[in-house]
This record gives C-alpha cells, sequence and structure tokens, in this order.
C-alpha cells in the first residue's frame, strides 16, 4: 500500500486521494495489515450506477473493493454501512444485510419522535394528513414526466408532428424514425400511438367518437315500456343526440349519430362518459328476409362484447324513444356535454 496512514488506539487512519482532494477512511487497527498487502494505492471513486455510496479500489489491473475485502465478502455481494458513513470501513459498521444498515436510522428517528413535543407531533401528522390528501399532493403524484412533461426531452411540437406524418405515411418505420432522432423505438411508438404527445393534435384511430354539444334525452326506462319499431335510417330526423337511461341500475349514455341516409353510428358509454362499445348499423334500400329487424350490423368494437341481441336491444330502445307515444318533440335541452 503507497497510501499514507497513522496510527490512533484501535483504529488506523488512511490517507485516500479524491479528485483534488484527499479523503481520511477509518479502518480497525487489525485490518491495517489486509489493507497494506495490496501493492499500488488506494483511491476513491464515486459509483454512478449505485449512487448511493462511495467504494475504494486500488490502481491494479483487477479492481479490490477495500470494504468487500475486509468483511470477507464475495465478488457478487453488496456490502452495506450501518451508518450511511462510507469513510468509516470499521468491521462493526460494514453488513451484508440491509436491514441491519436502515436500523440505526430506524432507531434514530424513533428516539426523535419521543422527544418531540405534543405540539411537534400535532404539526408533523397535520402536515402529513394535509400533503397526503390535497390536491397539490394528488397533482404531484399524478403529473407524468414522460413526452412533453419530460425536462430532458430533446424533441418538441414540429419534431412530433413530422413524426406522426412520416410515419403514417409508411415512409420511416419506427426503428428508422427512433435512429434519425437518437431517441428510443418505444419514444416513438409512444408517439405515434398517441400515448405521449397528446396535446400534440388529435389521434384520428379513436375507437371512439366524442360529441359536445348534443341535445341529451332522458329515457326511465322503468316508466316506458319498449316497443317494437320498424324504420330506417330515413326516418331518423336528427343528425346526432344522447339519450340518457334512466333507472336502469347502472346510468348509461347511448350516444347516436347519422352517417348519410343509410347508416347509423352507436356508442354507449357508462356514468362517467367513458368508452363501453359501438357499433353500426346499415339500413340497405332493398330488404330481404336475413335482413333482421331492418338493419344489418356493419361493424361493433369490441367484437367480443357485442353480439345481436344486445345490439338489437340497444335498437329498441332507440326506436321506442324516437317513435313511442311518450317521446315529446319539444323536449327542452336539459344537459349540454
Amino acid at each position: 500500500m503507497e497510501n499514507y496512514y497513522q496510527i490512533d488506539g484501535d483504529i488506523a487512519i488512511i490517507d485516500v486521494p479524491y479528485k483534488d482532494t484527499i479523503v481520511r477512511l477509518t479502518i480497525d487497527k487489525e485490518d491495517l495489515s489486509i489493507a497494506r498487502s495490496i501493492h499500488g494505492r488506494w483511491i476513491l471513486i464515486y459509483k454512478d450506477t449505485d449512487k448511493s455510496y462511495f467504494y475504494f479500489i486500488s490502481n491494479q489491473d483487477k479492481s479490490i473493493y477495500l470494504h468487500k475485502l475486509l468483511l470477507g465478502a464475495g465478488e457478487e455481494d453488496k456490502v452495506y454501512f450501518r451508518d450511511k458513513d462510507h469513510t468509516n470501513l470499521r468491521k462493526l459498521n460494514l453488513t451484508l444485510n440491509t436491514y441491519e444498515a436502515d436500523e440505526s436510522f430506524r432507531q434514530k428517528k424513533r428516539e426523535g419522535y419521543k422527544n418531540m413535543s405534543e405540539q411537534g407531533r400535532e404539526n408533523l401528522m397535520k402536515g402529513i394528513k394535509q400533503n397526503r390528501y390535497s390536491k397539490n399532493w394528488s397533482d404531484k403524484l399524478s403529473t407524468t414526466k414522460k413526452g412533453q412533461n419530460n425536462p430532458q426531452t430533446i424533441l418538441n411540437p414540429s419534431i412530433v408532428r413530422t413524426i406522426r406524418e412520416e410515419y403514417a405515411l409508411r415512409h420511416f418505420t419506427q426503428k428508422a424514425l427512433a435512429d434519425y432522432y437518437n431517441v428510443g423505438r418505444t419514444t416513438i411508438a409512444d408517439i405515434v400511438n398517441y400515448r405521449t404527445w397528446n396535446e400534440i393534435g388529435e389521434n384520428p384511430n379513436k375507437e371512439y367518437r366524442i360529441y359536445k354539444e348534443n341535445e341529451l334525452i332522458p329515457l326511465n326506462l322503468k316508466e316506458t315500456p319498449i316497443q317494437e319499431h320498424v324504420f330506417t335510417n330515413v326516418d331518423i330526423s336528427k343528425e346526432d343526440f344522447v339519450i340518457e337511461l334512466q333507472g336502469s341500475g347502472a346510468l348509461q349514455y347511448i350516444f347516436c349519430q347519422k352517417i348519410g341516409e343509410i347508416k347509423l353510428y352507436v356508442e354507449v358509454r357508462n356514468s362517467k362518459k367513458e368508452f363501453v362499445h359501438s357499433f353500426e348499423v346499415v339500413f340497405p334500400e332493398f330488404l330481404t328476409p336475413q335482413h333482421i329487424h331492418n338493419y344489418v350490423i356493419a361493424q361493433r368494437k369490441p367484437v367480443r362484447y357485442m353480439n345481436r341481441h344486445g345490439i338489437h336491444s340497444y335498437m329498441q330502445i332507440i326506436s321506442t324513444l324516437l317513435f313511442g307515444e311518450s317521446y315529446d318533440q319539444d323536449i327542452q335541452l336539459a344537459m349540454k356535454l
């Protein structure tokens, strides 16, 4: 060992260089012979991948960790410092057990809480509760660091628009775009699938449509009997409307929109107006016996949750509302979405 050292009682103090300064580390006197057995000079290096402690190596061909050497630990073992002081390499301060490493801090916290005044404890608990349940606390928890909120992003709105346009036109693959803009492929995937940077543009491939300024028509299923009506899309005078199902146990909304003269788009949402499923029906000009209930199912999403009987039940509700005697053509707008 080429480092300068001195002995003080039962400990040995070794001077170790770190950048432009000297750090003094402490080991047991009986372990000095172990440290001196290594040829070269002990130096101090910050382990960036761990970011929790410094470790010591010698300038030999193979790195030798002094704290592991003193404890007799293997290369794969991780050594913890009980008092979090990484210059204290006495064996009593080194352990392979993370619980033991944190025990001293837990003990200090317990002692500190016992010595607090009643007012101090009250203020502590009050602050914890306020932070935990306050809106600001919730905002902090929900704040994402993805996309535009990432302070280290190298992208900007203009680049994001270009990425989406190039990918939509199939000019480049996700991997090619990732290599060109020096980002990960998953970053490109999140952008083109609108999982991030949602503030920039609207996803054209959404599986549901959001209507605003619709007429909300209340329909109480308990008071209004379901009636069967044969109708075509031509009979539907409204371009789009929303039916609010009342008395159905779970409040639901049925969004309806005419598409041309032969198609009707229907979207079902829950009480929070979140998308549940949707379907489209077509009214052929020339009906045949195969055209059950005067319409043909064009598409449904998700397919596995929407069968013919379920779609027909929604079509019955729509026809009851449009052609039933209880429907008032002059109904007032109950709500704007």
